[in-house]
């Protein structure tokens, strides 16, 4: 399909490393594990199996895999575009033969810098597909349930997997912000102790970055959630996914607080530099303070009347001097008595 649409002006560069293909064929009694690089050999298994499925698509970020995949298991055309668009922000759709989900997984680099990758995962009947930007390792704790039949998934329904998959996003999403708010109040004594004040800008203007990366995922996942779990899962699983809802309403409790502190940490800043360039006006001012008299005195000797007695004493210059000196000296003392 050669249509010309909107997101077809972000589509990223195609991946120039292999895609993996990590399928997971299973059963009330059977697993089979196959890490495949060869999309043949994937549609070969496929086409031959009557297994549910788990199919983990990691670094296909190019039009030819996502087409190959999508006519494999009757993807639309706009599931594909959602698919290859990774800027595509977070939602869950419900299609006529499956579920939808954009979702964005983080984590920290060198405990400063959020990074984020995108995550699609699409639930039919008898399949669950993971589109992943990257290789990582990301459900691994899914595929050691798989192999311990962990609360008898096997037997469960793909509806029941997806559940296990959303449970693993919304658990990242909490770890990292909650390793988030761990920051805010470290950056905070930092500003209570009046350190780092001069990259504390820098640093604010990172926060309220990530914060608004958080902010664009969390709420939006928590409502797409409450929806779908109105309008399409199967009753028995609702109970799962009101917990799970309850595990994005603590988020997304916990998101509305880290926008209160990060408001404290801006007033807490703009308090500081405050402070701080009082302090600084304050210490010019002592200066001026001390040099005015001293200014008025040089004056006052520099008129060079002819009849001042102290240009005819021989020790007028260090009398001079003295006066100058013992007056700054004397402001200065009154100063620090006063502690200003």
């Amino acid at each position: 399909m050669n249509d010309l649409t909107y997101e077809d002006f972000f589509f990223l560069p195609e991946n120039k490393e292999e895609p993996l293909f990590l399928l997971t064929l299973y059963n009330n009694t059977t697993q089979q594990n196959f890490n495949l690089s060869d999309i043949q050999k994937l549609k070969e298994l496929i086409s031959s199996s009557d297994y549910n499925l788990w199919l983990e698509i990691q670094g296909a970020t190019d039009k030819k895999t996502i087409e190959e995949i999508g006519n494999l298991f009757n993807l639309d055309y706009l599931t594909q575009q959602d698919i290859l668009n990774l800027e595509h922000p977070t939602k869950i759709e419900t299609r006529e033969n499956y579920v939808l989900l954009i979702s964005k997984i983080f984590a920290f680099h060198n405990h400063n810098t959020l990074h984020q990758e995108q995550l699609t995962i699409i639930c039919g009947e008898h399949f669950v597909i993971c589109f992943e930007e990257k290789k990582n390792d990301f459900f691994e704790v899914i595929r050691q349930a798989f192999s311990n039949n962990t609360l008898n998934i096997k037997s469960q329904s793909s509806e029941y997997l997806f559940y296990f998959l959303l449970k693993i996003i919304t658990k990242n999403h909490s770890s990292v912000l909650e390793y988030f708010n761990e920051k805010l109040e470290q950056h905070e004594e930092k500003l209570l102790s009046f350190k780092n004040i001069k990259s504390s800008n820098s640093t604010l203007q990172n926060f309220k970055h990530q914060y608004s990366t958080f902010k664009k995922n969390i709420p939006i996942l928590l409502q797409e959630t409450q929806q779908i779990n109105n309008r399409t899962l199967n009753k028995s699983l609702r109970p799962f996914f009101n917990d799970l809802q309850d595990h994005l309403k603590l988020a997304n409790q916990n998101l509305e607080s880290t926008k209160e502190a990060l408001d404290s940490l801006v007033e807490l800043y703009i308090s500081n530099m405050n402070i701080h360039l009082n302090e600084i006006i304050k210490r010019l001012t002592i200066i001026s303070t001390i040099f005015i008299p001293l200014t008025f005195m040089a004056g006052i000797w520099g008129m060079n009347f002819k009849y001042m007695p102290e240009l005819e004493s021989p020790y007028g210059y260090p009398i001079a001097l003295s006066v100058m000196a013992i007056t700054g000296l004397l402001i200065y003392l009154y100063f620090k008595k006063r502690e200003w």
